[in-house]
């Protein structure tokens, strides 16, 4: 496992470790490559995202909306009305995201930057890196999603409103837990203790 995972990430991995600052994690990729943003590699299309009462009034509407192509209407929606961050991109109060692509790199470029400002989740740099990606293109490839908590919360308190557009609010979630090392094991084999009560039972 760890020859794969330098394989794949190179000599930063096992340079971390020997320096004593591989306390976070290596991260090998599996759907992205260095130097290539996951978010180009999409085709995108125009959407509109209309949501109505059943008596057919419109309780929200955006228009010309940037999605992938290879999403749902259904997904479309839910993104737009619920994730897509509605003002306050560059500090304009009636400025919102219209763009999956804003929405993905906000919540993944947030997560990453905790990790960062907090210190000891990412081994290097580079591993910083690797996890954004690898998380952009989960979500943009709909591959996977966070639970809701965790992107209400990264769309409240994003570092970014949009790519390359700083937004106004804290720099870092204030839901993020300051990094603590592992606690080992003392047996890793046994079962955990709810396991053995049940079996004495």
């Amino acid at each position: 496992m760890e020859k794969n995972t330098e394989k794949a990430n190179g000599k930063h991995g096992k340079q971390a470790r020997e320096s004593g600052l591989g306390k976070g994690l290596v991260l090998a990729r599996m759907f992205s490559r260095p130097g290539v943003d996951p978010l180009n590699e999409v085709k995108y299309e125009s959407r509109d995202s209309v949501i109505t009462d059943p008596d057919g009034t419109i309780v929200f509407q955006l228009k010309n909306a940037e999605i992938p192509s290879g999403w749902s209407q259904l997904a479309t929606d839910i993104a737009v009305s619920k994730y897509f961050r509605k003002a306050g991109i560059n500090g304009d109060p009636k400025r919102g995201e219209t763009s999956a692509r804003d929405l993905v790199y906000r919540v993944a470029r947030t997560i990453r930057e905790a990790g960062e400002k907090f210190g000891g989740y990412f081994a290097s740099v580079e591993d910083a890196d690797s996890f954004e990606a690898e998380l952009s293109h989960i979500l943009i490839t709909q591959k996977g999603a966070l639970t809701r908590p965790y992107g209400s919360t990264a769309a409240s308190f994003s570092a970014t409103a949009s790519r390359g557009r700083a937004a106004t609010g804290p720099s870092i979630p204030s839901w993020a837990p300051p990094w603590r090392p592992p606690t080992p094991m003392s047996n890793p084999s046994a079962p955990p203790a709810s396991s053995r009560a049940s079996r004495t039972t």
